[in-house]
Order: structure tokens, then sequence, then C-alpha cells
């Protein structure tokens, strides 16, 4: 999308709306309670699940940093400064689980970035 003057604002905005939909839909499925339940608990037990999950994220930490696709996952969630999601459903859970404690999310926080790195 070109413009007259050549400042492509078209094209910003075209691709804003496109990234304001991706987004508003990765946070309605990361927000979901579908990991809290039994079902989802039994689910981030088997590393098939894990391995998936941790497959999509890495696609995604790569369009991040704009790097190779020969970068390793660990070092892609180190260059994009994200935890590896199994931390993250890990912290998520133990969040749940402990809801009514004081600072639980500062807390977990905490605890997943010592076991992470």
């Amino acid at each position: 999308m070109i413009d007259d003057r050549l400042i492509f604002t078209s094209h910003v905005d075209y691709v804003c709306k496109r990234a304001a939909v991706a987004t508003a839909a990765l946070t309605r499925m990361s927000s979901s309670s579908a990991f809290r339940t039994a079902a989802g608990r039994q689910a981030l037990r088997r590393l098939c699940n894990l391995q998936r999950l941790s497959s999509v994220q890495r696609l995604m930490n790569l369009r991040v940093i704009s790097e190779y696709r020969t970068i390793s996952t660990e070092a892609a969630n180190v260059v994009a400064g994200v935890m590896p999601i199994s931390v993250l459903l890990e912290e998520d859970v133990y969040c749940y689980d402990n809801k009514d404690a004081p600072n639980v999310r500062d807390l977990a926080y905490e605890d997943s970035m010592s076991n992470w790195l």
C-alpha cells in the first residue's frame, strides 16, 4: 500500500490493525483457564504437548528477534527475553492454586526466573 507522499501511513495502519487482531486472539487463548483445569494440567505433563507449545513459542520468538531458524529454542527465548512456555504455564498454575496468598504473582515470577536462569 503506497500513498502519494510515500510515507506509508495506510500500510502502517493496515499492519497495526492486523497485529492488534492477532494479539487479541493470542491474549484470549493465553488468558483462558484451559491449563488450570485438571485436564489442562494432565496435558502439560505430556512431553509431546509441551514440545508443540514450545514450537509455536519458538516461531513467535524468531519473528521477534529476526534470527535464522537454526537458532536453538533456548537461545531464541533468551534473546527475545521470554521465559519458556512450560515455565510460564507452571507459574500460572501455581498462581491459580495460591490465588488467595498475598503477592503470589511476584513470588511465582521470582521463582520462575531463578528456575529458568
